[in-house]
């Protein structure tokens, strides 16, 4: 628009002084004003549809006849004259403000592109940061399945004036960051890792790997410390922040050239940055000697001029004389850029210019020292994306064959497993119903009648003199009661239903050993000792319980005809089931030791008995040969099984004759009462286990075991760790995980490369 107005304005200038010169002067009494003129030019070079010839004849009126309108010819050539310097100073006056105007607009053109220029470049640096965090992105994951290939960080090493590097670091971190001059002053090294990090509103600094996250100005002071510290030779640096990209600048003195191999030499991915002080004299310096051995075609250096106030005595002896021929000492950036120094492949940036606006300077080296690790990235991006690529297609191919694309998360096998669990253990639970508990509490209470019998009756030496003995004999009769109350009064309710309690934690127990909880041990515990929880809460209760409801048979035992006939026919079986066994387990011991040393032992034993302890240690000393200790003990348990086979074969006599036949003769047949009360107690005890014990613990177990103590509680890494227990299950999982974080990757670098190679970044 400016420029427009401009073109115009000339164009009008040229054609009134076209119309100027063409002005009749001999028209008589032609009144003009000079300022109307001006109006009627300005006006015209405004509108641009209209024609900027004008004449003036046709402008004007005509002229009326009168005395008035007469006038000398003297007056006709002033009045022409006059006009002719008025407008000659007018069109003067107009051109410089037409010049001035073209100045200011391009001033304005001139703030305008600068803004424009600044967007742009914040913008540009946005987009770097975007990038640095996907490049991040990137490596972690190729760096969580360990892959082979891993993106490197890039890494800067500062050589040359340690003086100067402080503006590098700030525009780096986007503000001040002072570093003191005791860390050049004793050649301490300084490694800078920058990461980003998107959740800081702040910058955040950690030294020497501690844990102890510092602002800006503590970090000022400890650094300031340990430079001062003799022992401390290296700084490490980590700045986390927002706004800063993942690098690795490293600042080392250049005299010390072991640090320069690790640091320069050994990687050459590694960017040089040359700080050279355009102040000193010396061509041959020892930055220009680093950067011609370590990178001799200049591919991965960036050269950064710079010029102190103050030279370097040291550098310089001869300082002061040079100062005052200024024109023969000072190097200018192209004498070091021409003469000292090859063109380099990032460029030189110039920093030797005085400028009030810092800001901006910083800002022009942030966005040159984000194009050249952009660069850096690039290349690194590159190399990887084909070897990613392959590689997908190989893990892809294997996840089909051997899964045959089966996805799976660790969530869904936890889930998978827990609902095996309450699968099987709705299984045991609708197998362990009233006549299962009533065959292990009757199994119990039928041994304990074993027990009392052997003990009040089996080793009684009257046991023969029973069957003929008076109904109403006081000493068989006592008997009885005592047996009775042995097995009423033996704590029926803690006993049985511990016994239930323990055939529930067997079957647990049992239960856990399946497929696949053999490869979760902890989880296995777990569910067994909440399962102990859970009962012995309801224990003591469950036990109070059954000893209520069994109180009427420690003092009366009413028994029906079909009870007894029932409880002697289970009697004899249990007999016979008890004979059976002494009998096979007199067969064992006469096959393991022999028929005659077995028998020869039970005479040797049968002969101690008889002889006096005195005599029987002269039998010892004459006779050389005598059993074994353990032979002697088997054939003590070889009689003892005699001994009870005997007697029950006796007791199954009594209990299958017509003595038995009626419960009128109980105290004849004290094995089959006691069965009796021993099938009335469990009957009595099973029926309320079931319901204070077994129905709670049924319903609550999936519910608060399983879910509430077992799966909602699990953290997902908890969740990850108890799906890779299984090996199967791992193999599965890392497979599908390496395959999903592959393609995650390949998306990324299929999009950093497109991104590359439509806005590649700029080579300054």
């Amino acid at each position: 628009m400016g420029s427009t107005f401009v073109n115009d304005a000339k164009s009008i200038l040229n054609s009134v002084g076209e119309s100027i010169q063409d002005i009749d002067i001999q028209i008589p009494e032609v009144n003009i004003k000079l300022s109307d003129l001006l109006s009627d030019v300005l006006a015209s070079a405004r509108d641009k549809t209209q024609s900027i010839n004008h004449i003036f004849n046709s402008t004007f009126p005509k002229r009326e006849e009168g005395p008035s309108t007469t006038a000398p010819d003297q007056t006709d050539s002033s009045t022409g004259q006059t006009v002719s310097v008025d407008t000659n100073k007018e069109l003067q006056d107009l051109k410089q403000q037409i010049t001035e105007e073209e100045e200011e607009e391009e001033e304005i053109d001139h703030e305008a592109l600068a803004k424009d220029a600044a967007m742009r470049m914040k913008h540009q640096d946005h987009q770097f940061i975007l990038l640095c965090r996907k490049f991040a992105s990137i490596r972690n994951t190729l760096m969580s399945i360990q892959h082979r290939v891993i993106p490197y960080i890039p890494s800067i090493v500062m050589i040359g004036s340690r003086h100067a590097h402080q503006p590098i670091v700030e525009s780096i971190l986007g503000q001040p960051f002072a570093l003191t001059d005791t860390i050049c002053d004793n050649n301490k090294i300084l490694e800078f890792h920058f990461v980003n990090n998107a959740d800081l509103k702040e910058p955040k600094i950690q030294i020497n790997g501690e844990d102890a996250m510092m602002s800006v100005a503590e970090a000022e002071k400890s650094i300031q410390k340990l430079a001062s510290e003799a022992d401390q030779n290296t700084i490490q640096i980590s700045i986390h922040g927002s706004d800063v990209p993942y690098l690795n600048l490293y600042d080392i003195p250049e005299d010390n050239r072991a640090l320069c191999e690790k640091y320069i030499g050994r990687n050459l991915q590694t960017v040089i940055m040359a700080v050279y002080d355009t102040s000193l004299p010396n061509a041959e310096s020892a930055t220009s000697k680093l950067c011609e051995k370590y990178d001799p075609l200049g591919r991965r250096t960036v050269g950064i001029l710079t010029k102190s106030a103050v030279p370097d005595e040291e550098t310089i002896p001869e300082a002061k004389e040079e100062q005052t021929e200024p024109d023969s000492s000072m190097i200018s950036a192209s004498s070091v850029v021409g003469n000292y120094r090859p063109p380099l492949s990032l460029g030189y940036i110039d920093m030797t210019h005085e400028t009030t606006d810092l800001e901006k300077e910083q800002r022009l080296l942030r966005h040159h020292l984000f194009g050249i690790i952009e660069q850096s990235m690039g290349r690194s991006i590159y190399n990887i994306a084909d070897s990613i690529q392959n590689e997908l297609e190989e893990t892809s191919y294997l996840f089909k064959v051997i899964y045959n694309d089966h996805e799976m998360t660790a969530a869904s096998y936890v889930t998978d497993t827990m609902d095996e669990l309450k699968r099987g253990f709705k299984q045991f639970a609708s197998s362990l119903g009233k006549p299962q508990l009533r065959a292990e509490v009757r199994h119990l209470l039928e041994q304990n009648v074993l027990n009392i019998c052997a003990e009040q009756y089996w080793s009684d030496a009257k046991i023969l003199e029973l069957a003929k003995a008076d109904a109403d004999d006081f000493y068989w009769l006592y008997k009885m009661d005592l047996a009775s109350a042995a097995i009423t009064k033996s704590g029926i309710g803690r006993i049985t239903t511990q016994l239930v309690m323990h055939v529930i934690m067997n079957n647990m127990q049992h239960l856990v050993k399946m497929e696949p909880f053999q490869y979760h041990p902890q989880v296995q515990k777990q569910i067994v000792d909440l399962t102990g929880d859970m009962l012995r809460q309801k224990f003591l209760s469950t036990s109070d319980q059954v000893e209520n409801t069994i109180k009427p048979y420690k003092y009366e035992v009413e028994v029906t005809d079909e009870e007894w006939k029932d409880g002697v026919r289970r009697t004899i079986k249990l007999l016979e089931k008890e004979l059976n066994m002494c009998e096979d387990m007199l067969w064992t011991l006469k096959k393991n030791i022999g028929r005659k040393r077995l028998r020869s032992a039970i005479k040797r034993v049968l002969d101690e008995e008889k002889v006096h302890p005195a005599e029987q240690l002269e039998k010892e000393d004459d006779n050389e040969e005598q059993p074994s200790h353990r032979i002697l003990e088997k054939a003590k348990e070889a009689l003892f099984l005699q001994d009870r086979a005997m007697i029950i074969k006796y007791r199954l006599a009594a209990l299958k004759s017509r003595q038995c036949k009626t419960s009128e003769n109980k105290q004849y047949c004290p094995e089959a009462f006691l069965n009796i009360i021993a099938e009335k107690l469990t009957y009595t005890a099973v029926m309320f286990i079931q319901v204070e014990l077994l129905n709670d613990f049924f319903f609550n177990f999936p519910l608060d075991v399983i879910d509430e103590h077992i799966i909602h509680p699990m953290s997902m890494a908890q969740v990850d760790k108890f799906a890779k227990e299984n090996p199967s299950v791992q193999k599965h999982l890392i497979l599908q995980d390496r395959k999903t974080k592959l393609e995650n990757v390949m998306d990324m670098l299929n999009y950093l490369v497109k991104r590359h190679d439509i806005n590649p970044p700029s080579k300054h």
